[in-house]
């Protein structure tokens, strides 16, 4: 075989070689991509704007189920602004505790966000709905744009691997 066809036979070979599954595995299981999605939950919807993954505002007067808010942490923040908590929306950040538990749970083929929702007042999602634990349309396009633009780095990294 002539010396100038090796590298390009090898990137050939490299390319055949791709599993877009493992890749994505590999993306998704990255701590740092798994904050970055958790936050877009955590900190856009719920925290920043006080929604679910369907753009409903959490207001203490819609709760499903008949719940409201608890009183303690509209008082706490009305009149005392602790911890700093914005006033104008339902967060679901008292304690901070179901932030916290949030975590990324993957498949083979999707992935779901799951957090530790029962608390002394009752479980957060029987209140809220599910969709307190989903991405909005915006959100799930976020993903999506970093995850191709991660495996586009991947795969160019991969292929042309010596």
């Amino acid at each position: 075989m002539a010396t100038f066809l090796k590298r390009p036979i090898q990137i050939v070979e490299n390319f055949l070689r791709l599993d877009p599954h493992e890749i994505t595995n590999i993306i998704l299981s990255d701590k740092g991509f798994q904050q970055f999605i958790l936050d877009l939950v955590r900190i856009n919807q719920l925290y920043e704007k006080g929604e679910d993954g369907l753009g409903r505002k959490l207001r203490s007067e819609f709760a499903i189920g008949g719940k409201v808010y608890a009183t303690f942490t509209e008082i706490q923040k009305q009149f005392f602004r602790s911890p700093r908590q914005p006033i104008d929306r339902v967060t679901l950040k008292d304690s901070g505790a179901f932030y916290e538990s949030f975590r990324l749970e993957l498949s083979s083929t999707f992935f779901t966000i799951d957090a530790n929702t029962l608390k002394e007042s009752g479980d957060l999602k029987e209140t809220w709905g599910e969709n307190i634990l989903t991405l909005n349309d915006e959100n799930f396009q976020k993903v999506i744009d970093k995850l191709r633009h991660e495996i586009s780095k991947m795969v160019k990294r991969l292929i042309l691997a010596a």
